[in-house]
């Protein structure tokens, strides 16, 4: 008997947790009407951006080594100092150059005065050929020693050039207009003649910053949108209060870095080159900036909040709000930027469409029945600003390809 009840308290128990859950779905499914956030639709601007990090360069930017070997006897500029073209940098020491072209210069001179005696000696031998008085074999050897000489000199000529222009080669000018950046050596050390990126080779680096570009790189995601003579926002990290104009000057088609470590494959990026459209005074290579390519615009377009969009079975839709109901309507986006698109087909300037929150959307049917949110505070932004402030991007329901 005990058993009995026992087994219709347990049969009454299942009865009253089935109809308490069939309950509960049928007050979620009457539900209280949800509050949501509406905007009309307006005109404006939207720009597709694509980000990337970089660094300053100079667009003519050289470092200076040195031809020869020796050791640095002076040094002529500091940094930060302007030079122009052809200014003397620096002197490697020139002494045994000097010595050279001394040297040269005697044997110049020696041959020079041989080349007098032989000439005499064939003018000589020619008139005494003509006389009779010399054989035609001694007249060849006269005209052979001559000839001879004069290449001799003209090889000495060209030695005392050679000579001439090794030790100019200890006089280190710049190639270029602008300022030292960077000085590597001191009086005293010793110069490694080359151009190879060793220790000794880079005396000191002259740039001329009048022009300067961003060497940046792309993610390989975004690189596809990227041409050149595509429009820049730059910020420099040494000017913080102002944004910079650039253009993209140029793309490589050949990636940064594409290298395995041993278990996570590395990003993918592209360099590409910026050209700064306004140089500041003190910017210097190396200097850490950050760019905005503007690779799409377009103005004075019909403009929808992304927190708006939604996705059901391939296509874009929203939800005009209308009489107090959600309207699902098909919509054909254009441009697409950060945090609004624009709108081709499927709505009006002054149409009335829910924006939020993401949460009411996500949930939303055709027709059912929304009530406007009252902004709780005076003052209150836009969607999305709220989660700016408390440090979250704006949710974007067709980010997360929904289906409503």
């Amino acid at each position: 008997m005990k058993k009995h009840w026992k087994k219709i308290v347990i049969i009454g128990g299942v009865v009253l947790v089935i109809l308490i859950i069939f309950a509960v779905n049928l007050a979620r499914k009457r539900g209280v009407t949800p509050e949501v956030k509406v905007e009309p639709i307006a005109r404006g601007s939207v720009e597709q951006i694509a980000r990337a990090e970089g660094v300053i360069e100079a667009v003519n930017q050289v470092s200076i080594g040195s031809d020869i070997m020796g050791r640095v006897v002076e040094i002529r500029v500091r940094q930060g100092d302007k030079v122009k073209r052809g200014d003397t940098l620096c002197v490697v020491d020139p002494r045994v150059y000097k010595e050279q072209v001394s040297a040269a210069q005697a044997s110049l001179a020696a041959q020079e005065a041989t080349l007098t005696k032989l000439r005499e000696d064939y003018e000589r031998a020619k008139a005494l050929f003509e006389k009779g008085l010399v054989s035609k074999s001694q007249l060849e050897q006269a005209e052979s020693a001559f000839r001879s000489a004069e290449a001799q000199l003209r090889a000495a000529k060209a030695q005392l050039s050679q000579v001439r222009v090794t030790y100019s080669k200890a006089f280190i000018t710049s190639p270029v207009d602008g300022e030292v950046v960077a000085v590597n050596m001191e009086v005293g050390e010793q110069v490694i003649a080359g151009t190879v990126n060793i220790s000794g080779s880079v005396i000191m680096v002259v740039a001329d910053m009048s022009n300067a570009i961003v060497k940046a790189d792309v993610d390989e995601t975004e690189v596809v949108q990227v041409s050149p003579g595509q429009e820049v926002r730059v910020k420099i990290d040494a000017f913080p209060d102002k944004t910079f104009r650039g253009i993209v000057e140029t793309r490589s088609g050949v990636p940064t870095s594409n290298a395995l470590s041993s278990s996570v494959q590395q990003a993918v990026t592209y360099p590409v080159d910026i050209l700064l459209l306004e140089t500041p005074k003190g910017l210097l290579p190396g200097m850490s900036a950050s760019c905005e390519i503007i690779t799409s615009r377009a103005d004075s377009v019909l403009v929808l909040p992304l927190t708006a969009v939604g996705s059901s079975e391939g296509q874009d839709v929203t939800y005009i709000y209308k009489a107090g109901k959600a309207i699902r309507t098909p919509i054909k986006l254009g441009v697409t930027g950060e945090g609004t698109a624009e709108i081709l087909e499927g709505l009006a300037e002054g149409d009335t469409v829910i924006v939020g929150p993401a949460s009411a959307l996500l949930n939303m049917k055709d027709g059912a029945k929304v009530k406007l949110k009252k902004e709780k505070e005076k003052g209150k932004g836009k969607p999305g600003e709220e989660e700016k402030k408390n440090g979250r991007p704006p949710v974007s329901t067709r980010g997360a390809k929904v289906k409503i």
